[in-house]
């Protein structure tokens, strides 16, 4: 795994549909407006927003990740509208050892009966499958989250099972657990055979940008 690359400089994605960047201040309005739809947090860890700032203090909760070198944190926007945040995309639980890392992601209701979910996850797959080298990519969700699952079958990803009883979240108990995963090789299979995955045919580049004070 190329850990230095993946947190030298926040990666800049782009494919057909979707641009994924890192998270600005100018984000703040759009991301409200996700954090706090009570509805796209029924299956969240966390408790959906109740004040703006709230999104403000995730923006810089990011960047203090990202310069800690735990974890980078991706807006995703649709190509038609740069200037709109729709969803986002972690990228946490980096393992050098086992060469994985762990994928957290949400998307607003701008992207209800779209491919922008799917194609953002293909693009950032290849990023980290070709680029920083990484061999195994999971995530994982609520079981009755059926909406992650979904992106998550439609991005490639292969269900793995469910941990029974397995974790207490703050707003759920007690929960059950999906584990999705994609490895290099069913990467590389996909690509080998041919198989359309959303995003695959993305370019891609490092943004080297100041961490915002």
């Amino acid at each position: 795994m190329r850990t230095e690359l993946l947190f030298e400089s926040c990666p800049f994605l782009t494919s057909a549909n979707v641009t994924l960047s890192r998270l600005g201040f100018a984000d703040g309005d759009a991301l409200w407006e996700i954090m706090q739809d009570e509805e796209l947090y029924r299956y969240e860890y966390e408790a959906p927003a109740k004040e703006r700032v709230q999104a403000e203090y995730k923006i810089q909760d990011a960047n203090a990740q990202f310069a800690a070198k735990r974890t980078v944190t991706l807006g995703v926007y649709a190509n038609t509208d740069l200037a709109h945040l729709i969803g986002w995309i972690e990228i946490g639980g980096v393992d050098e050892g086992m060469n994985m890392v762990q994928l957290r992601f949400l998307f607003g209701r701008r992207c209800v009966g779209t491919e922008y979910p799917a194609e953002a996850m293909g693009a950032l797959c290849r990023y980290l499958f070709e680029m920083a080298r990484v061999n195994r990519v999971q995530s994982v969700c609520l079981d009755a989250d059926i909406d992650k699952q979904r992106i998550l079958e439609k991005s490639g990803f292969q269900r793995e099972g469910v941990l029974r009883e397995c974790h207490r979240w703050e707003r759920q108990g007690v929960v059950n657990l999906a584990y999705y995963a994609m490895l290099l090789s069913d990467y590389n299979f996909l690509k080998n055979t041919r198989t359309v995955l959303a995003g695959a045919e993305t370019t891609s580049q490092q943004q080297t940008t100041q961490m915002e004070e």
